[in-house]
């Protein structure tokens, strides 16, 4: 039976298979998937970098996350058909039998990873005591090469095919290597894979976060050249062509795709550094000062001089506090500190007083608080930002404490002038604390000015103070509040320079060198730039966009949402997100005070708390004035308890001086409360209303927080 000629789109199909799949030139089809396989690698790295300069979170979390590594690996496996589908037509026209063609195939990856693991425990191949590992390295690569040798009819010479395939091996460590240490924030942990991977031993021996960084890369590239050019002029003479003739239009298209990247990326690298540069001679005029650690350090010591003496002494002081508050100190004693007004059993309160007195006369605190608190030394270098201890920040939150307890144990007493005396105590950290612009230290201040604030809640509930005293206080609070306001721009820019001091450190491979103790390894980026200028665009994009968006006087001003860079993202986010929640907190708590400091004002010269009030300040989550009530109000009241647990076989936990101790803990429960009073509240952080109430959600039940901020005083 006849058949009928195919048809024109049957010889247009079968052509463009046969061109696609190099079914009648297998060698070009070897050398077009070795050239791919480098297409892909730097086509791959530009499209990335240019995926995260655009819009780093869609880019990694998006569509494109999941198209970009899919489209890598169809193009590998299409590489890997053509280099596959070229060695086993080699074979069949050497006529190598099939059993030596598949051990040859076996012994590769058995070659690999016996290398690997030898290297990773040893520098040299010839040296230590695991022959046996040795055995297989060796006799694997000798029976690698007798298979090339032991052929038929040999068209490949064996030294230039060793060549060849250890310096495309020694690239593909080299390029292996630097991806492993490509971003520099991931989390690897000191021993993470250190004895059982190459790139990690490499970067040990090498010290790759230094000058050798670049060498080692240049080696890659040589390498990878001398293996492409190596395995070129064996294909060509396999094939029985010329060198130019095996090079067809498909790879000279990937070749002139790769050579024009190059340009362009540097250009855009050049061109973006020039805008980073005057994207911080431009943030230096706004802040006034210089974007380095020396300028920092300036700010800070404003003319002060340290004084390390007056913190070794507070040192002591609160060493012989804390020596004698362990007499009464509690297993759960959090829990007392989250409950300082708390009701405690009649022999747990004054056991706790008396021990707290004792400490305080041991300590002679009072003594720390005669002038203003001179600065602690600090090692302001650049480099060293982000890891410079500040010690005596925690200090400050310790004497702060201490200062709150005194407070409430003056209060409870109707001690006027000792309570008074803890304020003060404060105003000299808070100001101490203000003089500090870095955001840890803005952070304390807040959160001091808060315990501050609790402390004069107290005083408010007893009626305690004078009316100029309340006075006083309520001009203190508005003050405070515009010093809040001016010290923004201020922490701003400590945040800038130590964002760029960060930058700068990991630039240049630092952070090993700033964090010896928590295993970072990266690379110097700054030495290897040229050779990958697309990562050098992004970086310094990345720079100019921070430097942008570092332009600011308020919290407010800061970006709430994503940029679209990560980078910009992870520096920002604490500002953006944390600062101006506690900073709206802090308003939020005096602005409540100095709206009941006017109530109990207007009583006194009344006799009478206001049944409503008028030009209370403005609740800084709505933008509306602050709730005014007076009547019944609803308290949570925290009551101390022992709750006994399980007892030992001897029924005693511990014994002190043949005393024995039962076993339990103590507990506070929170019980609701309906009281005659007047409140003075902001809906908080999440804009519900729940009628001025404050408490935590319970762990792992879904019940929502409420999280008002109110200050009350009972009908009196």
């Amino acid at each position: 039976m006849c058949q009928g000629k195919p048809s024109v789109d049957g010889m247009r199909m079968k052509h463009l298979l046969s061109k696609t799949f190099f079914w009648d030139a297998p060698a070009q089809g070897v050398l077009f998937g070795l050239t791919l396989m480098l297409f892909q690698a730097w086509g791959g790295l530009t499209l990335l970098c240019a995926g995260l300069a655009i819009h780093s979170r869609l880019f990694m979390f998006g569509v494109p996350h999941y198209l970009f590594p899919a489209s890598l690996i169809i193009l590998s496996f299409y590489s890997l058909f053509l280099v596959g589908r070229g060695v086993l037509d080699g074979a069949r026209r050497t006529r190598t039998p099939r059993w030596l063609l598949a051990l040859a195939f076996l012994l590769v990856p058995c070659f690999l990873f016996a290398f690997g693991k030898l290297y990773s425990d040893s520098s040299v191949l010839i040296s230590g005591t695991n022959w046996p590992e040795k055995a297989a390295l060796w006799g694997g690569l000798f029976l690698w090469f007798a298979f090339i040798a032991w052929q038929r009819r040999r068209v490949v010479n064996p030294v230039k095919l060793l060549a060849a395939v250890l310096s495309w091996g020694g690239g593909g460590v080299v390029f292996w290597t630097l991806c492993v240490f490509s971003n520099p924030f991931e989390d690897r942990g000191p021993f993470h894979w250190c004895n059982s991977s190459l790139p990690y031993v490499l970067y040990r021996r090498l010290g790759l976060n230094g000058a050798s960084c670049f060498w080692f890369t240049l080696a890659g590239f040589v390498l990878v050249a001398t293996g492409y050019i190596l395995l070129w002029s064996i294909l060509a003479q396999h094939s029985g062509c010329s060198m130019r003739q095996l090079c067809s239009r498909g790879i000279r298209i990937l070749w002139g795709v790769m050579a024009g990247i190059y340009p362009v990326a540097l250009l855009l690298a050049l061109w973006s550094t020039a805008q980073y540069r005057n994207a911080i001679r431009d943030l230096e005029a706004h802040f006034g000062h210089p974007l380095t650690a020396a300028g920092l350090e300036n700010v800070f010591y404003d003319g002060r001089t340290p004084a390390p003496d007056y913190w070794k002494k507070v040192n002591a002081s609160l060493k012989a506090f804390e020596e004698e508050s362990e007499k009464a100190k509690a297993e759960n004693e959090w829990e007392f500190v989250n409950h300082p007004d708390a009701v405690l059993p009649k022999e747990l309160y004054e056991k706790r007083r008396a021990v707290f007195l004792n400490g305080m006369d041991a300590a002679r605190l009072d003594e720390l608080f005669v002038s203003p608190m001179p600065p602690e030394k600090r090692e302001y270098v650049a480099g060293k930002l982000w890891s410079m201890e500040r010690p005596e920040l925690s200090k400050c939150e310790k004497l702060a404490g201490i200062e709150q307890r005194r407070c409430r144990y003056a209060v409870d007493a109707g001690d006027f002038e000792t309570a008074a005396k803890s304020l003060a105590h404060i105003d000299i950290l808070c100001d101490y604390l203000s003089k500090d612009c870095s955001a840890i230290s803005w952070t304390i201040w807040q959160r001091i000015e808060q315990q501050r604030n609790e402390m004069l809640g107290w005083l408010l509930e007893v009626g305690l103070p004078q009316d100029a005293w309340l006075e006083e206080q309520a001009s203190r609070l508005q003050k405070q509040e515009e010093r809040f306001d001016k010290s923004q721009k201020g922490v701003l820019y400590s945040e800038a320079v130590m964002g760029f001091d960060l930058i700068h450190i990991v630039r240049t491979g630092g952070l090993s060198a700033v964090l010896p103790d928590e295993g970072y390894y990266e690379l110097n980026y700054h030495s290897i730039r040229f050779f990958f200028p697309q990562g050098w665009w992004l970086a310094a994009k990345w720079g100019k966009e921070y430097a942008r968006v570092m332009k600011a006087t308020s919290f407010d001003q800061m970006p709430l949402q994503a940029t679209g860079s990560g980078f910009v993202d992870l520096l920002v986010a604490g500002i953006s997100g944390i600062l101006v929640k506690k900073q709206r907190e802090y308003y939020a708590s005096s602005r409540v005070l100095r709206g009941l400091i006017a109530a109990e004002l207007h009583k006194r010269s009344t006799g009478s708390y206001p049944d409503a009030m008028e030009g209370l300040p403005i609740d800084p989550f709505t933008s509306q004035p602050l709730n005014y009530r007076k009547g019944t109000c609803k308290i949570i009241r925290y009551t101390c308890k022992w709750k006994p647990g399980e007892e030992s076989t001897d029924g005693v936990s511990d014994a002190e001086d043949g005393v024995a101790v039962p076993q339990g803990r103590w507990i506070f429960e929170p019980t609701e409360e309906n009281i005659e009073a007047v409140q003075v509240w902001s809906i908080g952080p999440d804009g519900i209303d729940d009628g001025g109430l404050f408490r935590k959600g319970d762990y792992n039940t879904g019940k929502r927080l409420k999280d008002d901020i109110r200050y009350i005083i009972p009908m009196r």
